[in-house]
C-alpha cells in the first residue's frame, strides 16, 4: 500500500508537469526590435521663391522636433544648415510628428518648415520623409 501510494503521487507530479515541458508560466521574452531612422534634406528659398544659402540668410543649424504620436514624447534633433541632409539618430518602431526650425547662431528663430505627421519609423529601415523648404526672410 504504501508502495502505490509513492506511485501516485509520483504519477500526479508528472500530470501536473503538461506535455510541453518545462516552466508553463515562463514569459517568452522577445528581443528588442531594431531603431529605425529618419532621413530629411532641405532648402532655403528668399522672399522672392530664389534658391540661397545658408551662409546668406545667416542660418547655422536646422532643430528637427520629433515627437511620439502614441506618448506625446519627443526631442529635438540639431543639424548644420550647411550640409542640407541628415539622418536622425535610432528611433523606435512608432508613428512620429515632425517640427522643422531654422536658427542663426545665437540660437535665435529664422523660420519654420511645413510640420509632417504620422511619420512611420520601421525596425532596419531609413524613412525619407522627403525635402523640407524654408523661406527664409529677404535680408
Amino acid at each position: 500500500m504504501r508502495r502505490s501510494a509513492a506511485g501516485l503521487a509520483f504519477g500526479a507530479l508528472l500530470a501536473a508537469c503538461g506535455d510541453g515541458g518545462g516552466f508553463p508560466d515562463a514569459q517568452v521574452v522577445m528581443p528588442p526590435q531594431n531603431p529605425g531612422t529618419i532621413a530629411v534634406t532641405w532648402t532655403l528659398l528668399d522672399s522672392l521663391q530664389q534658391p540661397t544659402t545658408c551662409t546668406a540668410a545667416g542660418a547655422t543649424s536646422v532643430v528637427v522636433g520629433i515627437v511620439e504620436e502614441g506618448t506625446g514624447g519627443g526631442f529635438g534633433q540639431t543639424f548644420p544648415c550647411s550640409l542640407g541632409t541628415a539622418v536622425s539618430g535610432s528611433l523606435a518602431t512608432a508613428s512620429y510628428d515632425l517640427s522643422f526650425s531654422l536658427y542663426d547662431g545665437s540660437g535665435s528663430l529664422i523660420t519654420s518648415a511645413m510640420q509632417q505627421t504620422g511619420v512611420s519609423v520601421t525596425p532596419d529601415h531609413t524613412t525619407d520623409v522627403g525635402q523640407v523648404v524654408f523661406t527664409v526672410p529677404s535680408t
